[in-house]
């Protein structure tokens, strides 16, 4: 009960959010007379996208117990961390910010409500520029399952957020910006490693059909040969085999 109110609070609040993105959108510096930071319309957009993430960023950083990984894998490891017993698990960028918050605070709930911050904050301001309907973006960010996803594999959605203002930088043709952030994606969770592809495939001439065949040819190739591809790296990778 308390998820349903609060994504509906969110979606409420995310309702009027799209007009005043189209207000900002027409307005550039030239037209403001006054400094960027006095410029009303553009806190009054700030703020609002700030108050429809607000709901559900507050159950996602006090949530307790959620999800298998919760007490399975992200207090121990944490835990291990803060008394020094930690063995290589993580990838570099996640480890660096369980050693963050473990030196702030021996408490893992705080690395818990991070996370949250960093993935909802990523997944709401990136929709603002990304998205054609913000609205509808953030609807089917919870009607896809996508945060329920999240509060559980939270490596995996913090590298997926990450991977968000890459994606930005891609379509932009800043490749650069893009693979920095790719790499630091993939320093949270190896899976974003996979997104670098993206870069090459940008370079060539293809259609929207095109792309949509690769992909379809991708899924049907994994489906197939997936787990004798894995069973194959897990002799190479010893973390594979997890």
């Amino acid at each position: 009960m308390a998820y349903l109110i609060a994504i509906s609070m969110s979606l409420l609040v995310a309702a009027f959010v799209p007009r005043l993105i189209e207000e900002n959108r027409h307005r550039t510096f030239l037209l403001v007379k006054q400094p960027w930071y006095k410029d009303t319309k553009k806190w009054q957009l700030i703020g609002l996208v700030s108050l429809s993430a607000l709901p559900i960023l507050l159950i996602s950083c006090f949530r307790y117990g959620v999800g298998t990984d919760y007490f399975h894998t992200y207090v121990p490891q944490f835990l291990s961390i803060v008394n020094g017993s930690y063995t290589h698990y993580y990838e570099p960028g996640f480890y660096l910010l369980n050693l963050l918050v473990a030196s702030l605070t021996s408490d893992p709930q705080w690395l818990i409500a991070l996370c949250a911050l960093l993935t909802l904050g990523l997944v709401y301001v990136v929709t603002v520029f990304l998205s054609d309907n913000y609205f509808m973006s953030i609807l089917l960010f919870y009607l896809t399952y996508t945060y329920f996803v999240s509060i559980n594999n939270i490596r995996q959605a913090l590298a997926s957020a990450i991977l968000l203002p890459a994606l930005y930088f891609l379509v932009r043709k800043k490749k650069i910006a893009f693979v920095l952030l790719t790499i630091l994606a993939g320093t949270m969770h190896q899976s974003a490693y996979y997104f670098l592809i993206m870069a090459v495939l940008d370079l060539l001439p293809l259609s929207q059909l095109s792309y949509l065949l690769i992909n379809l040819g991708f899924y049907i190739f994994i489906k197939l040969l997936g787990k004798r591809i894995l069973a194959l790296l897990a002799l190479l990778i010893p973390r594979v085999q997890m």
